[in-house]
């Protein structure tokens, strides 16, 4: 019996990135993608036209990845948790919402967010350690453009860090 994929849970920025990088095949073969039902939203919409439209195909990206829903009586949970929530992005307010109903400290996870505000509520929220750069996630080679910086690890690094200093 093989080991299964480790779960790594990303917003809508990382599967743009992914996409625009040529890497998002790697990472749905490599580990288990997950997201929440607006983070999908956010994906499949936009304006097609516009310069630098990244498109995400709704069919293979349903067979890739799991989509969880996320609940008002979640959010209101959440947001009880920490009223910082608010402030996100929808997609990424309900991908950390959903990061809330895991349990800790039986769940090997990981988050992936080039957000600077999503990832200072993550680290509020005590998430910190599952934190992960999109190019912890892929291997180089599958790179057909460079990632822009803000999916580096040092990036995540230097905001986890004035997070800490601010705490």
């Amino acid at each position: 019996m093989s080991n299964p994929k480790p779960i790594v849970l990303v917003d809508t920025m990382i599967i743009f990135e992914a996409h625009r990088t040529g890497c998002w095949a790697s990472l749905t073969g490599s580990y288990d993608i997950r997201t929440v039902e607006k983070v999908l939203e956010e994906a499949l919409r936009g304006r097609k036209n516009r310069e630098g439209y990244i498109e995400v195909n709704a069919e293979d990206f349903g067979t890739k990845v799991i989509v969880e829903t996320v609940t008002e009586l979640q959010l209101l949970q959440a947001f009880i948790e920490n009223e910082q929530l608010a402030y996100l992005d929808d997609g990424e307010k309900h991908l950390l919402t959903h990061l809330l109903s895991f349990d800790r400290s039986t769940s090997e996870f990981q988050v992936s967010t080039a957000d600077k505000a999503a990832i200072h509520a993550a680290c509020r929220l005590g998430l910190t350690d599952h934190l992960v750069a999109l190019e912890e996630l892929v291997r180089t080679g599958t790179l057909q453009i460079a990632l822009k910086s803000q999916y580096t690890r040092s990036f995540l690094s230097a905001e986890k860090t004035k997070f800490l200093l601010n705490a």
